[in-house]
């Protein structure tokens, strides 16, 4: 038998590189079980996602958790709109309590100017009480008699400008007389003698005071810390138990005004 040829050695030997280049590119046992593994992980992932995916789709739809949602959106700007409704009305209510606060000064303002023309308009005026009703009485002649009888007061005709009676809130009671006098100085004359009519129990003389005056008074005379009120010449005063004297309004807080003392 004849030896190889150097050329089909060679032809050989090539055959045998190749064979073993593609046994190296085949996997060896752990590779192919890290391969395997990895393709298996990697399968179930998916798999797993997918599940996922159709459950929650599922979920929603069954849930209606997109309607959900949309509601809860909806009340967050309900909730919102509210709230700026409720800033927008606590401003006008703010506002509103500004302009009742206004009006409130300008109406006390304007009850204390009016009170006090009125009183103005009085302050020529005596009421007397306890003057007896009689038939066909003539009250300029029974109002001389009395002051000059009881008060010791000589009275002139001139200085008085009306006479008359007026209705009283207590029925029971003998009507006043109202004496308009023409001048200031002329009532203090008979007024004075006020004293000296009630020693004699004849007729009282009192100041023509407005209605809110007279409130006032009563309530001056009802408060605990007030020791004495009255009224003087347009304006009424109360004496407080530590013995100040203080000028009030009708529409005064008695207490606020006596924490100033």
């Amino acid at each position: 038998m004849a030896p190889p040829k150097k050329s089909d050695i060679a032809e050989i030997n090539s055959e045998l590189s190749e064979i073993q280049a593609a046994l190296s590119e085949i996997p060896k046992k752990g590779e192919l079980k890290e391969l395997i593994g990895e393709a298996i992980d990697s399968v179930i992932t998916s798999l797993r996602d997918n599940l996922k995916s159709e459950i929650k789709e599922e979920l929603v739809a069954e849930l209606g958790i997109d309607e959900l949602k949309s509601d809860i959106f909806d009340l967050r700007q309900d909730n919102d709109n509210l709230k700026n409704e409720l800033e927008n009305k606590s401003k006008a209510i703010a506002d509103l309590q500004t302009t009742v606060e206004k009006l409130s000064k300008m109406s006390k303002a304007a009850f204390c100017q009016s009170n006090q023309n009125e009183q103005y308009s009085r302050k020529n005026n005596i009421k007397v009480f306890d003057m007896p009703v009689e038939t066909d009485e003539n009250l300029l002649e029974k109002f001389i008699t009395v002051m000059k009888d009881k008060g010791g007061v000589r009275v002139d005709r001139d200085e008085i400008a009306a006479i008359h009676r007026i209705d009283h809130r207590d029925k029971k009671i003998t009507k006043p007389v109202l004496v308009k006098f023409v001048s200031t100085d002329a009532k203090m004359r008979y007024i004075s003698a006020r004293k000296q009519l009630k020693t004699n129990k004849s007729v009282r003389l009192a100041d023509d005071v407005t209605k809110a005056n007279v409130m006032l008074i009563n309530r001056l005379k009802a408060h605990l810390r007030i020791e004495n009120s009255w009224y003087f010449n347009g304006r009424v005063y109360g004496e407080s138990t530590e013995g100040k004297k203080i000028k009030f309004y009708p529409h005064d807080d008695i207490n606020a005004i006596l924490g100033n003392y």
